[in-house]
């Protein structure tokens, strides 16, 4: 079986990798690897090295990033770029990830194209992003479901999906967490040249592309949240290619640039000292999807703000606040708390054990393609 698969970002390649490993354990199974987005951008890491650094072949290229991060102008070159290379590789399946808007893009392609679809991560709710819609969307086109809980299946059920086409595996992310070796403080301090002491956070946020607020101005709150906590210091990564992108990073530059001895801006940690930093974190803040998902794992306090992740499964460790300055301080300052620290110590994980994608590979092996393309809609009887 021929597997196209399309990698957009360091944060979607970071929990494909062992799913990449793992399919490519399998004679049966012939993969290319595409990749496009934030992998080919300078200011966003140049995380190809990333991939290259893992001794994984690259097999195609797609240059999606325009001007001004113009998101339209994307979309049309990730069109016609993964329409090329789908001619050229001919391929029996194509897998696609999560929610990005290159991924429909991609997905709308594989429609047109005649070629199925597995899509990794249906059946999940963000409310406060544009991504909820497009994972809906790509979806709906796609034939294969592989998705993290059984409430992910339920939903895509209920939007017509076969249950007997969709199948819980839990996260992949898990899967990277235990592939993962977690690297000492001292080496991951000589790699990004920043002292980590007892206390400092990881910060990470994403444009609400669907909010009434605007990007920045929730950002600035929390730029100034932090400044209420002189002792903890901050390392910030770098947000997602949407809206006022280049904003966001400007706001993390003049903050930096203010406060050089407890702050320092990563565009791309690396998976293994992102994981690693997370794993010795006292806090994780932002609205990024690994706060949500993989840090339960290291049972690490979590300041989720605003409404960008609102709707996936919550566990105890996740602190939710809405976009005011007052209450992200009282966020974290409630992930200091001894009360609620000792509450998270046990915690368990509701995405899965890290055998997703053993699981996949698994279910890829007794698919059968064969008249996949003519869906029909799953009537529920009530």
């Amino acid at each position: 079986m021929k597997i196209a698969l399309l990698t957009t970002s360091r944060a979607d390649y970071s929990f494909l990798l062992p799913l990449i490993k793992e399919i490519k354990k399998n004679k049966i199974f012939k993969l290319s690897l595409i990749i496009c987005g934030t992998h080919l951008s300078k200011k966003h890491g140049y995380t190809i090295k990333e991939i290259e650094d893992d001794k994984i072949k690259v097999n195609y290229k797609i240059n999606s990033i325009v001007n001004n991060y113009n998101i339209i102008g994307s979309i049309k070159k990730i069109t016609s770029g993964f329409s090329r290379v789908i001619l050229k590789i001919k391929p029996d399946l194509i897998f696609l990830p999560a929610d990005r808007y290159e991924i429909l893009a991609a997905a709308n392609v594989a429609l047109l194209h005649k070629i199925p679809i597995a899509h990794y991560g249906g059946g999940q709710i963000t409310k406060g992003a544009w991504d909820n819609s497009i994972r809906h969307a790509v979806s709906k086109i796609s034939h294969i479901h592989f998705v993290s809980t059984k409430n992910c299946k339920k939903k895509l059920i209920q939007m017509g999906e076969n249950p007997k086409n969709v199948f819980v595996c839990g996260s992949l992310g898990i899967d990277n967490i235990k592939s993962e070796k977690i690297l000492k403080k001292k080496y991951i301090e000589k790699k990004i040249n920043f002292k980590l002491d007892r206390k400092f956070a990881v910060v990470t946020f994403h444009s609400e592309t669907l909010s009434t607020l605007r990007p920045e101005k929730i950002f600035n709150n929390l730029l100034k949240s932090l400044e209420k906590f002189g002792d903890l210091k901050v390392i910030f990564t770098c947000p997602n290619i949407d809206e006022k992108n280049k904003e966001l990073i400007n706001q993390i530059n003049r903050f930096v640039k203010k406060n050089t001895k407890k702050s320092i801006f990563v565009p791309s940690l690396g998976r293994s000292i992102y994981l690693s930093c997370i794993n010795y974190a006292s806090v994780i803040i932002g609205n990024s999807s690994s706060g949500i998902i993989e840090a339960p794992s290291f049972r690490v306090p979590v300041v989720n703000i605003g409404e960008r992740q609102r709707g996936r499964i919550i566990s105890k460790n996740i602190i939710m606040s809405d976009s005011q300055t007052k209450n992200i301080v009282a966020a974290i300052k409630k992930s200091f708390n001894n009360k609620f620290l000792h509450s998270i110590r046990n915690l368990k994980n509701p995405y899965g054990n890290g055998t997703a994608s053993k699981k996949i590979v698994k279910e890829l092996k007794r698919i059968k393609l064969k008249n996949i393309l003519k869906k029909e809609f799953y009537e529920i009887k009530f």
